[in-house]
């Protein structure tokens, strides 16, 4: 049985600031690491005083070099908050950067203020989640991949650097049926 550490970067209140919070999360990974788990997992909240993690990529290549084997993951990126071709590469170069340790969990993101402050229409979220999933298998897997849906249209592209792409589904797997085929799973998060 493999174990993970899911980290949620809480700050309950300004008696700790930031910097102390990440050093606390930094030496909690080094722990887990340690310990023998497999993953530790990083969120996504934007905007929000309880939560102090708004880029999980930015956590697990400081994660992957302060650790010697645990795998580094993103329990979620919120794909409808990105441009799918940017973070295409960024994917790509956090996997070489944390050595190939990478784990990518997405989501469709979870609060109606952040999809209000980014400007984004909650109800398309869906949407740009399933076709940001599909823009991220072609990009990092082929080259000069080109991309026509309703919410992202692009010419050719081509990702560099490129990844191994697997995908974490959380919640049901059922809820990303529609990519069981074309993308590799790794694991499914269930609650």
């Amino acid at each position: 049985m493999d174990f993970g550490l899911f980290v949620p970067c809480h700050r309950f209140d300004a008696s700790l600031s930031v910097k102390e919070l990440y050093d606390q999360v930094l030496e909690m990974v080094k722990l887990a690491d340690e310990a023998g788990f497999n993953t530790v997992w990083f969120p996504e909240h934007h905007l929000v005083q309880y939560y102090a993690s708004p880029s999980p990529l930015m956590w697990m290549v400081k994660a992957a070099a302060a650790t010697r084997r645990v795998r580094v993951g993103a329990a979620i990126l919120a794909i409808p908050y990105y441009n799918p071709l940017r973070l295409a590469g960024e994917i790509g170069m956090a996997d070489i950067l944390c050595d190939g340790r990478l784990e990518i969990g997405v989501g469709r993101g979870a609060f109606e203020y952040e999809f209000d402050r980014f400007g984004i229409n909650e109800q398309i979220g869906g949407a740009r989640l399933r076709e940001g999933m599909e823009i991220l298998e072609g990009l990092l897997t082929q080259d000069d991949f080109s991309y026509d849906g309703a919410t992202c249209s692009f010419g050719p592209a081509t990702a560099v650097p490129k990844s191994p792409l697997y995908f974490t589904i959380c919640r049901a797997i059922s809820s990303c049926g529609f990519s069981v085929h074309a993308i590799q799973i790794r694991s499914a998060l269930i609650f």
